[in-house]
């Protein structure tokens, strides 16, 4: 990532054009390689820079958030989209929603959910399978049954390998 960086800083200083898509796949380097803090400052760098980040960079940035266990800081992220005029996606959703999971933050998970249908993002088979997920690690099992059912209403695939479910 070292040597990436110096690429980056000839580009910039040779006046190439750095948009968006170069500085998310930089961005992405640094996550990949733990370093999160350098992430984020290249991110507000980008932001001086006056290259307005789209959801592909910022999703990259919740989901080492997320993997961090920095779930705020995801949050707040998240939070940021609308202000910028952008809309998550699916896989924003699903880096959002794996998260909360994770943290145990199954009414955030809902809430999120709701506001993704809501919001006309079609949650997909790995959305449902994140939550239900959650739902069987946090021993809330009476909500995961019905998300289970809800899967299967809308003709998703559930394999519920731990808890001797599959249809």
């Amino acid at each position: 990532m070292d040597e990436a960086k110096k690429i980056l800083e000839q580009m910039l200083s040779k006046g190439s054009i750095v948009d968006a898509y170069s500085y998310s796949i930089f961005i992405n380097g640094y996550c990949k390689h733990r370093r999160i803090d350098e992430a984020l400052m290249l991110f507000e760098e980008m932001s001086s820079s006056r290259v307005v980040p789209n959801v592909v960079t910022y999703t990259i940035l919740m989901d080492d958030l997320c993997i961090g266990g920095k779930v705020e800081s995801a949050r707040d992220l998240f939070r940021g989209l609308s202000s910028r005029g952008l809309q998550p996606n699916t896989r924003t959703y699903n880096i959002m929603i794996g998260g909360f999971c994770n943290g145990g933050l199954m009414s955030e998970v809902v809430k999120l959910f709701k506001e993704m249908e809501e919001k006309g993002c079609s949650p997909d088979s790995w959305t449902f399978n994140i939550i239900r997920r959650g739902f069987f690690n946090n021993n809330e099992t009476s909500e995961e049954m019905r998300l289970i059912q809800r899967m299967v209403e809308k003709g998703f695939f559930c394999r519920c390998i731990n808890c001797g479910i599959d249809n």
